[in-house]
Protein backbone atom coordinates (compact mmCIF):
# COMPACT_ATOMS: atom_id res chain seq x y z
CA UNK A 1 0.00 0.00 0.00
CA UNK A 2 0.91 3.92 -0.06
CA UNK A 3 1.57 3.65 4.30
CA UNK A 4 3.97 0.17 3.91
CA UNK A 5 6.28 2.43 6.00
CA UNK A 6 3.35 2.68 8.55
CA UNK A 7 2.32 -0.95 8.88
CA UNK A 8 6.49 -1.86 8.90
CA UNK A 9 6.70 0.21 12.15
CA UNK A 10 3.66 -1.04 13.68
CA UNK A 11 4.58 -4.57 12.56
CA UNK A 12 8.33 -4.44 14.64
CA UNK A 13 6.53 -1.85 17.39
CA UNK A 14 3.12 -3.97 18.58
CA UNK A 15 5.25 -6.93 19.61
CA UNK A 16 7.44 -4.81 21.94
CA UNK A 17 4.90 -3.36 23.92
CA UNK A 18 3.17 -6.75 23.95
CA UNK A 19 5.40 -8.28 25.28
CA UNK A 20 7.83 -5.76 27.06
CA UNK A 21 6.19 -5.72 30.16
CA UNK A 22 6.79 -8.77 30.99
CA UNK A 23 4.37 -11.65 32.55
CA UNK A 24 2.99 -9.17 35.57
CA UNK A 25 -0.03 -7.14 34.09
CA UNK A 26 0.75 -4.21 36.24
CA UNK A 27 3.47 -2.88 34.73
CA UNK A 28 1.99 -3.18 31.13
CA UNK A 29 0.52 0.15 30.92
CA UNK A 30 3.22 1.99 32.19
CA UNK A 31 5.56 0.28 29.51
CA UNK A 32 3.74 1.20 26.91
CA UNK A 33 3.26 4.38 27.80
CA UNK A 34 7.38 4.34 28.52
CA UNK A 35 8.32 3.46 25.17
CA UNK A 36 5.29 5.82 23.56
CA UNK A 37 7.23 8.73 25.45
CA UNK A 38 10.58 7.47 24.14
CA UNK A 39 9.41 7.00 19.91
CA UNK A 40 7.96 11.11 20.44
CA UNK A 41 10.76 11.63 21.84
CA UNK A 42 12.83 10.30 19.10
CA UNK A 43 10.78 11.90 16.60
CA UNK A 44 10.98 15.22 17.85
CA UNK A 45 14.76 15.18 18.18
CA UNK A 46 14.71 14.11 14.27
CA UNK A 47 12.21 16.48 12.89
CA UNK A 48 14.76 19.03 15.18
CA UNK A 49 17.42 17.79 13.46
CA UNK A 50 16.37 17.49 10.33
CA UNK A 51 14.57 21.23 9.86
CA UNK A 52 17.50 22.83 11.95
CA UNK A 53 20.91 20.89 11.83
CA UNK A 54 21.19 18.82 8.54
CA UNK A 55 17.98 19.69 6.71
CA UNK A 56 17.54 17.42 3.70
CA UNK A 57 14.89 16.92 0.81
CA UNK A 58 14.15 14.08 -1.56
CA UNK A 59 12.28 16.93 -4.11
CA UNK A 60 15.95 17.36 -6.08
CA UNK A 61 16.58 13.80 -6.32
CA UNK A 62 12.80 12.99 -7.66
CA UNK A 63 12.67 15.75 -9.94
CA UNK A 64 16.32 14.72 -11.70
CA UNK A 65 15.01 10.98 -11.83
CA UNK A 66 11.82 12.06 -13.56
CA UNK A 67 13.68 14.08 -15.89
CA UNK A 68 16.33 11.34 -16.12
CA UNK A 69 13.57 9.41 -17.47
CA UNK A 70 11.98 11.43 -19.96
CA UNK A 71 15.61 12.48 -21.64
CA UNK A 72 15.78 8.48 -21.93
CA UNK A 73 12.31 7.87 -23.37
CA UNK A 74 12.92 10.71 -25.92
CA UNK A 75 15.96 9.09 -26.55
CA UNK A 76 14.32 6.06 -27.02
CA UNK A 77 11.65 7.34 -29.72
CA UNK A 78 13.99 8.60 -31.75
CA UNK A 79 16.04 5.24 -31.79
CA UNK A 80 12.78 2.94 -31.76
CA UNK A 81 11.38 5.30 -34.96
CA UNK A 82 15.03 4.44 -36.51
CA UNK A 83 14.12 0.85 -36.40
CA UNK A 84 11.00 1.11 -37.57
CA UNK A 85 12.36 2.91 -40.70
CA UNK A 86 14.78 -0.39 -41.15
CA UNK A 87 17.53 0.38 -39.24
CA UNK A 88 18.66 -2.60 -37.16
CA UNK A 89 18.50 -2.79 -33.27
CA UNK A 90 21.61 -1.90 -31.93
CA UNK A 91 22.99 -2.48 -28.18
CA UNK A 92 22.63 1.40 -26.81
CA UNK A 93 19.59 1.33 -27.50
CA UNK A 94 18.81 -1.78 -25.44
CA UNK A 95 20.74 0.01 -22.65
CA UNK A 96 18.88 2.96 -22.62
CA UNK A 97 15.84 0.69 -22.11
CA UNK A 98 17.08 -1.08 -19.60
CA UNK A 99 18.12 2.47 -17.91
CA UNK A 100 14.65 3.51 -18.56
CA UNK A 101 13.40 0.39 -16.69
CA UNK A 102 15.36 0.97 -13.51
CA UNK A 103 14.57 4.54 -13.73
CA UNK A 104 11.00 4.00 -13.45
CA UNK A 105 11.32 1.30 -11.49
CA UNK A 106 12.59 4.19 -8.38
CA UNK A 107 10.13 6.95 -9.17
CA UNK A 108 7.15 5.51 -7.16
CA UNK A 109 9.54 5.42 -4.00
CA UNK A 110 11.45 8.60 -4.42
CA UNK A 111 7.80 9.98 -5.03
CA UNK A 112 6.96 8.44 -1.51
CA UNK A 113 10.20 9.86 0.21
CA UNK A 114 9.65 13.02 -1.31
CA UNK A 115 5.67 13.48 -0.20
CA UNK A 116 6.95 13.04 3.64
CA UNK A 117 9.94 15.60 3.53
CA UNK A 118 8.92 18.26 0.74
CA UNK A 119 6.06 20.51 1.51
CA UNK A 120 5.80 22.04 -2.10
CA UNK A 121 5.40 18.04 -3.38
CA UNK A 122 2.80 17.31 -0.99
CA UNK A 123 0.83 20.02 -2.02
CA UNK A 124 0.56 19.00 -5.42
CA UNK A 125 1.46 14.74 -4.63
CA UNK A 126 -1.82 13.79 -6.95
CA UNK A 127 -0.47 15.55 -9.84
CA UNK A 128 2.66 14.18 -9.61
CA UNK A 129 1.46 10.75 -9.17
CA UNK A 130 -0.50 11.21 -12.08
CA UNK A 131 2.71 12.11 -14.10
CA UNK A 132 4.41 9.11 -12.68
CA UNK A 133 1.55 6.39 -13.90
CA UNK A 134 1.88 8.58 -17.45
CA UNK A 135 5.79 7.99 -17.82
CA UNK A 136 5.19 4.17 -16.57
CA UNK A 137 2.12 3.56 -19.75
CA UNK A 138 4.68 5.66 -21.80
CA UNK A 139 7.11 3.63 -21.48
CA UNK A 140 5.06 0.17 -22.15
CA UNK A 141 3.85 1.54 -25.17
CA UNK A 142 7.26 2.55 -26.70
CA UNK A 143 8.48 -1.22 -25.60
CA UNK A 144 4.85 -2.43 -27.45
CA UNK A 145 5.14 -0.07 -29.88
CA UNK A 146 8.80 -1.41 -30.87
CA UNK A 147 7.76 -5.24 -29.84
CA UNK A 148 5.57 -4.82 -33.08
CA UNK A 149 8.73 -3.80 -35.68
CA UNK A 150 8.97 -7.43 -37.19
CA UNK A 151 5.65 -7.71 -38.45
CA UNK A 152 6.21 -3.55 -40.55
CA UNK A 153 9.15 -4.90 -42.22
CA UNK A 154 10.58 -1.16 -42.32
CA UNK A 155 7.03 -0.07 -44.24
CA UNK A 156 5.99 2.61 -41.30
CA UNK A 157 7.64 5.75 -42.40
CA UNK A 158 5.70 4.98 -46.43
CA UNK A 159 2.70 4.21 -44.51
CA UNK A 160 2.51 7.27 -42.26
CA UNK A 161 3.28 10.65 -44.69
CA UNK A 162 2.90 12.42 -41.48
CA UNK A 163 5.38 10.56 -39.36
CA UNK A 164 8.37 12.64 -39.53
CA UNK A 165 6.33 15.81 -38.66
CA UNK A 166 5.19 13.17 -35.68
CA UNK A 167 8.18 12.81 -34.46
CA UNK A 168 9.32 16.70 -34.33
CA UNK A 169 6.07 16.93 -32.05
CA UNK A 170 6.94 14.65 -29.75
CA UNK A 171 10.37 15.41 -29.27
CA UNK A 172 9.88 19.05 -28.37
CA UNK A 173 6.99 18.07 -25.80
CA UNK A 174 8.87 15.56 -24.46
CA UNK A 175 12.01 18.71 -24.49
CA UNK A 176 9.37 21.51 -23.29
CA UNK A 177 8.81 18.84 -19.70
CA UNK A 178 12.35 18.61 -19.23
CA UNK A 179 12.92 22.32 -19.50
CA UNK A 180 9.64 22.93 -17.03
CA UNK A 181 11.40 20.35 -14.62
CA UNK A 182 14.63 21.93 -14.94
CA UNK A 183 13.29 25.67 -13.75
CA UNK A 184 12.97 26.93 -17.53
CA UNK A 185 10.17 27.97 -19.69
CA UNK A 186 9.20 25.81 -22.13
CA UNK A 187 9.91 26.61 -25.48
CA UNK A 188 6.83 24.59 -27.14
CA UNK A 189 3.21 23.80 -26.61
CA UNK A 190 1.56 20.70 -27.68
CA UNK A 191 -0.21 21.03 -31.39
CA UNK A 192 -1.94 18.62 -33.33
CA UNK A 193 -0.10 16.03 -35.87
CA UNK A 194 -3.08 13.94 -37.49
CA UNK A 195 -1.65 10.12 -38.16
CA UNK A 196 -3.55 9.47 -41.59
CA UNK A 197 -2.30 6.36 -43.83
CA UNK A 198 -1.26 6.39 -47.47
CA UNK A 199 -3.97 4.52 -49.04
CA UNK A 200 -2.39 3.38 -51.71
CA UNK A 201 0.88 1.78 -49.86
CA UNK A 202 -1.90 -0.07 -47.22
CA UNK A 203 -3.58 -1.44 -50.15
CA UNK A 204 -0.45 -3.06 -51.04
CA UNK A 205 -0.44 -5.24 -47.82
CA UNK A 206 -1.34 -8.36 -46.88
CA UNK A 207 -4.70 -8.17 -44.37
CA UNK A 208 -2.35 -9.38 -41.50
CA UNK A 209 -0.28 -6.64 -42.64
CA UNK A 210 -2.62 -4.20 -42.10
CA UNK A 211 -4.08 -4.59 -38.90
CA UNK A 212 0.32 -4.76 -37.37
CA UNK A 213 0.03 -1.29 -39.15
CA UNK A 214 -3.17 -0.33 -37.81
CA UNK A 215 -2.09 -1.60 -34.23
CA UNK A 216 1.26 0.71 -34.69
CA UNK A 217 -0.28 3.51 -35.25
CA UNK A 218 -2.84 3.62 -32.64
CA UNK A 219 0.45 2.90 -30.63
CA UNK A 220 1.36 6.67 -31.73
CA UNK A 221 -1.83 8.07 -30.96
CA UNK A 222 -1.87 6.76 -27.77
CA UNK A 223 1.91 7.60 -27.18
CA UNK A 224 0.72 11.16 -28.41
CA UNK A 225 -2.52 11.78 -25.82
CA UNK A 226 -0.04 11.04 -23.06
CA UNK A 227 3.14 13.22 -23.98
CA UNK A 228 0.55 15.67 -24.04
CA UNK A 229 -1.08 15.32 -20.68
CA UNK A 230 1.96 14.63 -19.27
CA UNK A 231 3.11 18.20 -20.77
CA UNK A 232 -0.32 19.57 -19.24
CA UNK A 233 0.43 18.50 -15.51
CA UNK A 234 4.55 19.42 -15.48
CA UNK A 235 3.02 22.71 -16.53
CA UNK A 236 0.49 22.67 -13.56
CA UNK A 237 2.83 21.63 -11.32
CA UNK A 238 5.26 24.14 -11.70
CA UNK A 239 3.22 27.15 -12.09
CA UNK A 240 1.03 26.27 -9.13
CA UNK A 241 -2.27 25.97 -10.85
CA UNK A 242 -5.17 23.62 -10.84
CA UNK A 243 -4.19 20.27 -12.16
CA UNK A 244 -7.09 19.27 -14.58
CA UNK A 245 -8.45 15.76 -14.80
CA UNK A 246 -6.74 13.48 -17.30
CA UNK A 247 -7.85 10.16 -19.37
CA UNK A 248 -5.32 8.86 -17.30
CA UNK A 249 -3.75 8.03 -13.68
CA UNK A 250 -1.32 6.44 -12.24
CA UNK A 251 -1.27 3.20 -10.53
CA UNK A 252 -4.29 1.71 -8.38
CA UNK A 253 -5.06 -0.81 -5.55
CA UNK A 254 -6.86 -3.76 -7.15
CA UNK A 255 -8.12 -6.93 -5.84
CA UNK A 256 -5.85 -9.02 -7.99
CA UNK A 257 -2.90 -6.88 -6.64
CA UNK A 258 -4.13 -7.62 -2.71
CA UNK A 259 -4.06 -11.06 -3.18
CA UNK A 260 -0.97 -11.49 -5.38
CA UNK A 261 0.04 -14.99 -4.02
CA UNK A 262 4.09 -13.88 -3.65
CA UNK A 263 3.14 -11.28 -1.34
CA UNK A 264 0.99 -13.65 0.62
CA UNK A 265 4.06 -16.04 1.03
CA UNK A 266 6.01 -13.37 1.99
CA UNK A 267 3.39 -12.97 4.81
CA UNK A 268 3.25 -16.76 5.99
CA UNK A 269 6.92 -16.42 5.83
CA UNK A 270 7.11 -13.84 8.35
CA UNK A 271 4.38 -15.52 10.31
CA UNK A 272 6.18 -18.74 10.52
CA UNK A 273 9.30 -17.06 11.69
CA UNK A 274 7.03 -15.20 14.28
CA UNK A 275 5.35 -17.67 15.97
CA UNK A 276 8.21 -20.10 16.28
CA UNK A 277 10.17 -17.68 18.36
CA UNK A 278 7.52 -17.31 20.21
CA UNK A 279 6.62 -20.87 20.91
CA UNK A 280 9.91 -21.23 21.85
CA UNK A 281 9.80 -18.22 24.40
CA UNK A 282 6.91 -20.29 26.06
CA UNK A 283 7.57 -23.40 26.49
CA UNK A 284 11.77 -23.21 26.54
CA UNK A 285 12.85 -22.42 29.92
CA UNK A 286 15.49 -20.33 30.49
CA UNK A 287 15.58 -18.66 26.87
CA UNK A 288 17.90 -15.86 26.81
CA UNK A 289 16.47 -12.17 25.96
CA UNK A 290 13.08 -12.98 24.90
CA UNK A 291 11.57 -9.88 23.98
CA UNK A 292 14.59 -9.31 22.00
CA UNK A 293 14.59 -12.61 20.19
CA UNK A 294 11.41 -11.89 19.04
CA UNK A 295 12.00 -8.22 18.50
CA UNK A 296 14.68 -9.06 16.15
CA UNK A 297 13.25 -11.94 14.49
CA UNK A 298 9.93 -9.92 13.52
CA UNK A 299 12.07 -6.70 12.17
CA UNK A 300 14.25 -8.99 9.89
CA UNK A 301 11.38 -11.08 8.63
CA UNK A 302 9.16 -8.12 8.08
CA UNK A 303 12.07 -7.23 5.88
CA UNK A 304 12.24 -10.11 3.97
CA UNK A 305 8.72 -9.27 3.20
CA UNK A 306 10.00 -6.55 1.24
CA UNK A 307 12.93 -7.67 -0.14
CA UNK A 308 11.59 -11.59 -0.53
CA UNK A 309 15.09 -12.44 -2.60
CA UNK A 310 17.58 -11.64 -0.30
CA UNK A 311 19.51 -14.37 1.00
CA UNK A 312 18.78 -14.99 4.99
CA UNK A 313 22.47 -16.70 5.06
CA UNK A 314 24.01 -13.23 4.18
CA UNK A 315 23.25 -11.71 7.12
CA UNK A 316 25.49 -14.41 9.75
CA UNK A 317 29.02 -12.68 9.34
CA UNK A 318 27.68 -9.20 9.31
CA UNK A 319 25.63 -9.72 12.47
CA UNK A 320 28.35 -12.16 14.38
CA UNK A 321 30.79 -9.23 13.73
CA UNK A 322 28.57 -6.58 14.63
CA UNK A 323 28.01 -8.92 17.92
CA UNK A 324 31.34 -8.63 18.24
CA UNK A 325 31.99 -4.55 17.73
CA UNK A 326 28.77 -3.77 20.06
CA UNK A 327 30.05 -6.28 22.68
CA UNK A 328 33.66 -5.05 22.61
CA UNK A 329 32.55 -1.24 22.99
CA UNK A 330 30.41 -2.49 25.82
CA UNK A 331 32.96 -4.27 27.79
CA UNK A 332 35.76 -2.18 27.00
CA UNK A 333 35.12 1.06 26.01
CA UNK A 334 32.26 2.32 27.50
CA UNK A 335 33.36 1.85 31.67
CA UNK A 336 36.23 3.88 30.34
CA UNK A 337 33.67 7.13 29.98
CA UNK A 338 32.87 9.02 32.25
CA UNK A 339 30.69 12.15 30.87
CA UNK A 340 27.86 12.43 28.30
CA UNK A 341 29.89 14.27 25.84
CA UNK A 342 32.34 10.88 25.20
CA UNK A 343 29.23 8.96 25.13
CA UNK A 344 27.81 10.84 22.64
CA UNK A 345 30.76 10.63 20.60
CA UNK A 346 30.88 7.38 20.87
CA UNK A 347 27.37 7.03 19.79
CA UNK A 348 27.69 8.52 16.55
CA UNK A 349 30.99 6.93 15.74
CA UNK A 350 29.60 3.63 16.04
CA UNK A 351 26.61 4.73 14.30
CA UNK A 352 28.45 6.30 11.22
CA UNK A 353 30.67 3.63 10.90
CA UNK A 354 27.95 0.81 10.21
CA UNK A 355 25.72 3.53 8.46
CA UNK A 356 28.88 3.70 5.96
CA UNK A 357 29.88 0.41 5.60
CA UNK A 358 26.13 -0.89 5.08
CA UNK A 359 25.31 2.16 2.94
CA UNK A 360 24.41 0.14 -0.28
CA UNK A 361 20.68 -0.67 -0.88
CA UNK A 362 20.91 -4.47 -0.96
CA UNK A 363 22.15 -3.83 2.62
CA UNK A 364 19.25 -2.60 4.12
CA UNK A 365 18.31 -5.27 6.62
CA UNK A 366 21.90 -5.87 7.64
CA UNK A 367 22.10 -2.17 8.68
CA UNK A 368 18.88 -2.41 10.19
CA UNK A 369 19.50 -4.93 12.81
CA UNK A 370 23.30 -4.06 13.37
CA UNK A 371 21.90 -0.42 14.49
CA UNK A 372 19.21 -2.33 16.55
CA UNK A 373 21.97 -4.70 18.21
CA UNK A 374 24.09 -1.41 18.73
CA UNK A 375 21.04 -0.15 20.70
CA UNK A 376 19.76 -3.24 22.67
CA UNK A 377 23.65 -4.11 23.42
CA UNK A 378 24.69 -1.44 24.80
CA UNK A 379 21.86 -0.91 26.78
CA UNK A 380 22.91 2.89 28.13
CA UNK A 381 21.23 4.27 31.39
CA UNK A 382 21.52 6.44 34.05
CA UNK A 383 23.19 4.39 36.00
CA UNK A 384 25.25 2.06 34.03
CA UNK A 385 26.44 -1.47 34.67
CA UNK A 386 28.45 -4.01 32.62
CA UNK A 387 27.99 -8.23 32.68
CA UNK A 388 29.91 -10.23 30.40
CA UNK A 389 27.18 -12.80 30.51
CA UNK A 390 24.15 -10.13 28.99
CA UNK A 391 26.95 -10.07 25.72
CA UNK A 392 26.81 -14.18 25.43
CA UNK A 393 23.22 -14.04 26.20
CA UNK A 394 22.95 -11.74 23.22
CA UNK A 395 25.16 -13.92 21.09
CA UNK A 396 23.02 -17.07 22.09
CA UNK A 397 19.56 -14.56 20.50
CA UNK A 398 21.13 -14.97 16.84
CA UNK A 399 20.88 -19.04 16.12
CA UNK A 400 17.94 -18.85 17.15
CA UNK A 401 16.84 -15.99 14.75
CA UNK A 402 18.67 -17.59 12.24
CA UNK A 403 17.10 -21.04 13.02
CA UNK A 404 13.55 -19.61 12.88
CA UNK A 405 14.16 -17.43 9.41
CA UNK A 406 16.07 -20.13 7.81
CA UNK A 407 13.27 -22.94 8.98
CA UNK A 408 10.33 -20.19 7.16
CA UNK A 409 11.98 -19.50 4.27
CA UNK A 410 11.51 -23.16 3.64
CA UNK A 411 8.55 -24.09 5.36
CA UNK A 412 5.02 -24.03 4.70
CA UNK A 413 6.88 -22.51 1.23
CA UNK A 414 10.41 -22.30 -0.23
CA UNK A 415 12.49 -18.96 -1.30
CA UNK A 416 14.86 -20.62 -2.67
CA UNK A 417 15.80 -18.33 -6.21
CA UNK A 418 15.88 -21.20 -8.54
CA UNK A 419 12.09 -22.81 -6.79
CA UNK A 420 10.84 -19.43 -6.97
CA UNK A 421 11.48 -18.56 -10.56
CA UNK A 422 9.86 -21.99 -12.01
CA UNK A 423 7.24 -20.78 -9.74
CA UNK A 424 6.87 -17.50 -11.09
CA UNK A 425 6.96 -19.07 -14.64
CA UNK A 426 4.52 -21.64 -13.94
CA UNK A 427 2.08 -19.60 -13.07
CA UNK A 428 2.73 -16.84 -15.66
CA UNK A 429 2.02 -19.94 -18.44
CA UNK A 430 -1.55 -20.94 -16.68
CA UNK A 431 -2.59 -17.44 -16.43
CA UNK A 432 -1.50 -17.45 -20.29
CA UNK A 433 -3.33 -19.89 -21.08
CA UNK A 434 -6.26 -18.93 -19.40
CA UNK A 435 -6.09 -15.64 -21.43
CA UNK A 436 -5.53 -17.60 -24.67
CA UNK A 437 -8.66 -20.01 -24.13
CA UNK A 438 -11.81 -19.10 -26.25
CA UNK A 439 -13.85 -16.55 -25.25
CA UNK A 440 -17.01 -18.03 -23.17
CA UNK A 441 -20.09 -16.34 -22.71
CA UNK A 442 -20.45 -14.16 -19.36
CA UNK A 443 -23.45 -13.79 -17.09
CA UNK A 444 -24.47 -14.26 -13.57
CA UNK A 445 -22.24 -15.14 -11.27
CA UNK A 446 -19.90 -17.09 -13.18
CA UNK A 447 -19.58 -14.45 -15.55
CA UNK A 448 -18.20 -12.35 -12.51
CA UNK A 449 -15.96 -15.20 -11.19
CA UNK A 450 -14.87 -14.83 -14.60
CA UNK A 451 -14.02 -11.56 -15.07
CA UNK A 452 -12.14 -11.39 -11.61
CA UNK A 453 -10.57 -14.59 -12.73
CA UNK A 454 -9.27 -12.82 -15.65
CA UNK A 455 -8.49 -10.01 -14.13
CA UNK A 456 -6.02 -11.87 -12.04
CA UNK A 457 -4.58 -13.42 -15.16
CA UNK A 458 -3.99 -9.98 -16.54
CA UNK A 459 -2.23 -8.81 -13.10
CA UNK A 460 -0.23 -11.88 -13.16
CA UNK A 461 0.85 -12.23 -16.62
CA UNK A 462 1.73 -8.20 -16.38
CA UNK A 463 3.67 -8.27 -13.26
CA UNK A 464 5.50 -11.51 -13.36
CA UNK A 465 8.40 -10.55 -16.00
CA UNK A 466 9.46 -7.47 -13.25
CA UNK A 467 9.45 -10.02 -10.58
CA UNK A 468 11.33 -12.47 -13.16
CA UNK A 469 14.31 -9.68 -13.20
CA UNK A 470 14.54 -9.48 -9.94
CA UNK A 471 14.96 -13.33 -8.92
CA UNK A 472 16.99 -14.18 -11.43
CA UNK A 473 19.97 -11.63 -10.01
CA UNK A 474 19.74 -14.35 -6.91
CA UNK A 475 19.98 -17.53 -8.63
CA UNK A 476 22.89 -18.96 -8.12
CA UNK A 477 25.42 -20.06 -11.16
CA UNK A 478 24.71 -23.77 -9.95
CA UNK A 479 21.08 -23.70 -10.90
CA UNK A 480 21.14 -22.36 -14.30
CA UNK A 481 23.32 -25.10 -15.89
CA UNK A 482 24.65 -24.59 -19.17
CA UNK A 483 22.60 -21.31 -19.34
CA UNK A 484 24.83 -18.62 -19.51
CA UNK A 485 23.59 -15.63 -16.83
CA UNK A 486 24.26 -13.05 -19.54
CA UNK A 487 20.91 -14.35 -21.62
CA UNK A 488 18.55 -13.93 -18.30
CA UNK A 489 17.59 -11.01 -19.67
CA UNK A 490 16.21 -12.21 -22.94
CA UNK A 491 13.67 -14.24 -20.75
CA UNK A 492 12.44 -11.76 -18.93
CA UNK A 493 12.17 -9.70 -21.95
CA UNK A 494 10.95 -12.84 -24.32
CA UNK A 495 8.46 -13.15 -21.20
CA UNK A 496 7.21 -9.36 -21.46
CA UNK A 497 7.13 -9.60 -25.16
CA UNK A 498 4.40 -12.38 -24.66
CA UNK A 499 3.10 -10.62 -21.93
CA UNK A 500 2.11 -7.45 -23.64
CA UNK A 501 0.56 -9.63 -26.71
CA UNK A 502 -1.89 -11.63 -24.74
CA UNK A 503 -2.65 -7.94 -22.91
CA UNK A 504 -3.38 -6.92 -26.47
CA UNK A 505 -5.54 -9.95 -27.06
CA UNK A 506 -7.89 -9.79 -23.82
CA UNK A 507 -8.36 -6.43 -25.38
CA UNK A 508 -9.17 -6.67 -28.97
CA UNK A 509 -11.57 -9.26 -27.77
CA UNK A 510 -14.05 -6.44 -27.14
CA UNK A 511 -14.01 -5.48 -30.49
CA UNK A 512 -17.06 -5.92 -32.82
CA UNK A 513 -17.20 -8.22 -35.66
CA UNK A 514 -19.24 -8.35 -38.84
CA UNK A 515 -21.36 -11.65 -38.77
CA UNK A 516 -19.78 -12.71 -42.32
CA UNK A 517 -16.44 -12.64 -40.56
CA UNK A 518 -17.94 -14.16 -37.20
CA UNK A 519 -19.57 -17.72 -39.46
CA UNK A 520 -16.66 -18.05 -41.78
CA UNK A 521 -13.92 -17.32 -39.13
CA UNK A 522 -15.36 -18.61 -35.65
CA UNK A 523 -14.21 -22.39 -36.11
CA UNK A 524 -10.54 -21.35 -37.13
CA UNK A 525 -10.43 -18.54 -34.77
CA UNK A 526 -11.42 -21.37 -31.72
CA UNK A 527 -9.41 -23.65 -33.63
CA UNK A 528 -5.91 -20.85 -33.03
CA UNK A 529 -6.80 -20.47 -29.15
CA UNK A 530 -6.88 -23.88 -28.46
CA UNK A 531 -3.52 -24.43 -29.91
CA UNK A 532 -2.27 -21.53 -28.17
CA UNK A 533 -3.98 -22.74 -24.93
CA UNK A 534 -2.15 -26.18 -25.36
CA UNK A 535 0.96 -24.94 -25.84
CA UNK A 536 0.85 -22.52 -22.77
CA UNK A 537 -0.51 -25.27 -20.49
CA UNK A 538 2.43 -27.27 -21.90
CA UNK A 539 4.91 -24.72 -20.84
CA UNK A 540 3.37 -24.43 -17.21
CA UNK A 541 3.51 -27.81 -16.46
CA UNK A 542 7.29 -28.38 -17.02
CA UNK A 543 8.66 -24.75 -17.73
CA UNK A 544 12.26 -26.27 -18.03
CA UNK A 545 11.42 -29.02 -20.32
CA UNK A 546 9.74 -27.30 -22.68
CA UNK A 547 10.82 -27.54 -26.69
CA UNK A 548 10.72 -24.00 -27.72
CA UNK A 549 11.51 -25.06 -31.44
CA UNK A 550 8.22 -27.59 -31.37
CA UNK A 551 6.55 -25.03 -29.42
CA UNK A 552 7.23 -22.30 -32.35
CA UNK A 553 6.72 -24.81 -34.94
CA UNK A 554 2.98 -25.76 -33.83
CA UNK A 555 2.33 -21.62 -33.11
CA UNK A 556 3.36 -20.56 -36.53
CA UNK A 557 1.62 -23.48 -38.55
CA UNK A 558 -1.70 -22.24 -36.46
CA UNK A 559 -1.05 -18.48 -37.32
CA UNK A 560 -0.04 -19.40 -41.09
CA UNK A 561 -3.69 -21.30 -41.33
CA UNK A 562 -5.62 -18.44 -40.14
CA UNK A 563 -3.67 -15.83 -42.03
CA UNK A 564 -4.80 -18.02 -44.79
CA UNK A 565 -8.46 -18.45 -44.12
CA UNK A 566 -8.68 -15.26 -42.93
CA UNK A 567 -6.82 -13.93 -47.17
CA UNK A 568 -10.04 -16.21 -48.65
CA UNK A 569 -12.86 -15.24 -46.78
CA UNK A 570 -12.09 -11.37 -47.25
CA UNK A 571 -11.82 -12.13 -50.92
CA UNK A 572 -14.74 -14.16 -51.01
CA UNK A 573 -17.91 -13.78 -48.58
CA UNK A 574 -16.65 -10.64 -47.12
CA UNK A 575 -15.03 -9.18 -49.96
CA UNK A 576 -18.04 -6.47 -49.90
CA UNK A 577 -16.79 -5.17 -46.44
CA UNK A 578 -15.43 -1.62 -45.91
CA UNK A 579 -12.12 -1.38 -45.15
CA UNK A 580 -11.83 -0.37 -41.59
CA UNK A 581 -14.41 -3.53 -40.42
Amino acid sequence: TSHWYFWLVAGFSVPILTLAGGPVGVNAFDTVMLRARESVLGIGVFMLVSVFVWPSSSRRAFEQAVAELVALQQQLFHGYLAMASGSPPTEQLKKLASQAAGTQARLADLLEAAELDSFEVWEVRDAWRRLVGQLEQLTTILERWRNGFDDLDGTLPALLPSLSAFETEIAQRLQAVDDMLAGRSPRHEPTAVALEFDETALARLSHFDRAAAALSRDQLRQLGAISREAHAVVRAVKSAGRVVATTTAGPSWTVASAFEPERLRAVARQFTAFWLVLLVTIFVPDVPNPVGLIALTTSVSLYLCIMPQFSVTALFLPIAFNVLLSGSIYLFVMPHLSAFAALAVLLFCAVFFICYTLSAPQQTIMKSVSLALLVLLLDVENVQSYDFIRVVNWALVFPLLFAAVVVASYWPFSFKPEHVVMRLLRRFFASGARLAAPPAPRGGWSGLIQRYRQAFDVHTVRTVPSRLAVWSRALPRDALGTTPPERLPELVAGLQLLADRLEDLGTVRGYPLDAVLVRELEAERDRWHGGLKKALQSAAESPGRAEASALGAQLQALVERVEQRLEETLTGPAAALPAEQ
